[in-house]
């Protein structure tokens, strides 16, 4: 009897830990952000010297490159990130005029900031368990 009991209790202690577990995992999955990329827009802008009247016209050169093998393999968070950052950074002022940008994570000009600077615009992208997943499948295809 007194087996009966023990056995129970353990097995009681293994499924509330498995729950637990699970639980946990879900969370950080679907809602802990690991970290936040931040990218920040400024005003200051390149001339591309390519005649436009609307920005549409220079959006329309970027869809060449979305319909690339490339652009098609990034993780799709990624994608929505840069049709929103794109439409932003790239203006139309009788010519196409591409903004600097610069961010916390990738290229020449990293900085480590809590916020972009007054009059910039911020782009962030928040990883979460779902997005480093996508990540790192998509660095690991690309290595092959």
């Amino acid at each position: 009897m007194l087996k009966k009991g023990v056995i129970g209790t353990i097995a009681v202690i293994l499924i509330i830990g498995a729950i637990g577990m699970a639980s946990a995992g879900f969370y950080f999955y679907e809602y802990f952000v690991f970290k936040t990329l931040k990218i920040c827009v400024t005003e200051e802008s390149v001339d591309s010297e390519m005649a436009c009247s609307v920005q549409t016209d220079c959006l329309e050169e970027i869809s060449e490159y979305k319909s690339t093998e490339e652009f098609e393999e990034l993780p799709s968070f990624i994608k929505q990130k840069l049709d929103e950052g794109i439409s932003k950074v790239i203006t139309c002022d009788e010519t196409c005029k591409v903004k600097e940008v610069y961010t916390n994570f990738y290229g020449e000009d990293v900085r480590e900031f809590e916020s972009c600077a007054e009059g910039e615009e911020e782009i962030s992208i928040e990883i979460r368990g779902k997005e480093g997943l996508q990540l790192l499948t998509y660095l690991k295809n690309k290595k092959h």
